[in-house]
């Protein structure tokens, strides 16, 4: 009887255009026990997966839990002295640039100031330059 009266009331529902007021209880407390079964069983598939990695990687299971504190080396190292490090850099970059130096004394081969070499390419031309012109010299009838 039971029955008849719910399925009546479904019906009557239906026909005024809402939902019945009774409410399933047995299917209610299926699903909430289902959606509990589920999260237990990715909570523990997920618990699983991280011990099984920890245990193939030894190294990065402290990283990864932020147990183990770890240094970045990846890059530069900055210090309070960058200013004065930079400024040093600079005046043996001009130094080069500006002074005459032998590099190779033996075999001829100096440093020359940048200013006194472009003055120099300027008036000689490149030295492949130079080349390309004296073969078309040679080439040239006399």
């Amino acid at each position: 009887m039971m029955n008849e009266s719910n399925s009546s009331q479904r019906n009557n529902a239906s026909r005024r255009g809402h939902e019945p007021d009774v409410v399933n209880a047995r299917l209610l407390k299926l699903s909430i026990s289902g959606l509990v079964l589920l999260v237990a069983l990715v909570l523990l598939t997920v618990y699983a997966a991280n011990r099984y990695l920890a245990s193939q990687m030894p190294n990065a299971a402290g990283s990864a839990t932020g147990m183990h504190p770890t240094h970045s080396t990846t890059g530069p190292q900055v210090t309070a002295r960058q200013p004065q490090l930079l400024r040093e850099l600079r005046q043996s970059e001009q130094q080069r640039l500006t002074n005459y130096e032998w590099i190779d004394a033996p075999a001829g081969i100096a440093r020359i100031p940048i200013h006194r070499a472009m003055d120099i390419l300027a008036k000689r031309g490149f030295p492949e330059d130079a080349q390309k012109s004296e073969q078309h010299d040679d080439d040239q009838p006399k």
